[in-house]
């Protein structure tokens, strides 16, 4: 089995999930943004999450892992990718993976409510997280499960019971 990769909007739970299936599951956990925010030293999160020279070297690694079980976390910033430069590398190269790509979905008022990054800027916050080009990076995923209306706890449980189960899909000979 190689790499599972989470999407889905700011503050919707795709870090809690990662974690949770890397503590109880086994999983390893790769934070994108955490990983790209090490290698920003100065030149800033934004510069390095959309240059797809740092991003595609750390997806290829993820798949390469011989740990057998890793959950990708890719956050907003990566996804912002191909918003900001209109090049869809990052869409493209999902959706070669599709059958491996989760979409963590939610109620855009609840998330809305988490969100410090909009400062109150509602119409902001629908355009980056749910407009057009986030929705092609939605769409690469073949899963999307939706935590609308749960609590912290039971989001996190229903996702990690559904990915466990889609990774035993994945592994079944066929």
């Amino acid at each position: 089995m190689t790499a599972i990769y989470l999407v889905g909007p700011s503050q919707v739970g795709k870090t809690m999930v990662s974690r949770r299936l890397a503590e109880e599951f086994g999983f390893e956990h790769r934070d994108l943004d955490g990983l790209l925010t090490a290698r920003a030293s100065g030149c800033g999160f934004i510069h390095v999450a959309q240059d797809w020279s740092i991003v595609a070297p750390l997806l290829e690694d993820a798949e390469r892992s011989e740990q057998g079980r890793v959950v990708v976390d890719i956050g907003a910033g990566t996804q912002d990718m191909d918003r900001r430069h209109q090049q869809p590398r990052l869409e493209v190269w999902l959706g070669a993976r599709r059958s491996r790509v989760i979409l963590l979905r939610g109620s855009p008022d609840e998330i809305y409510v988490r969100t410090r990054a909009h400062h109150g800027n509602r119409a902001g916050f629908d355009m980056l997280e749910f407009g057009p080009a986030r929705q092609r990076i939605y769409a690469t995923a073949s899963t999307t499960i939706n935590l609308s209306g749960l609590s912290r706890d039971a989001s996190v449980k229903r996702a990690c019971c559904a990915i466990v189960e889609l990774v035993r899909h994945l592994n079944r000979p066929s």
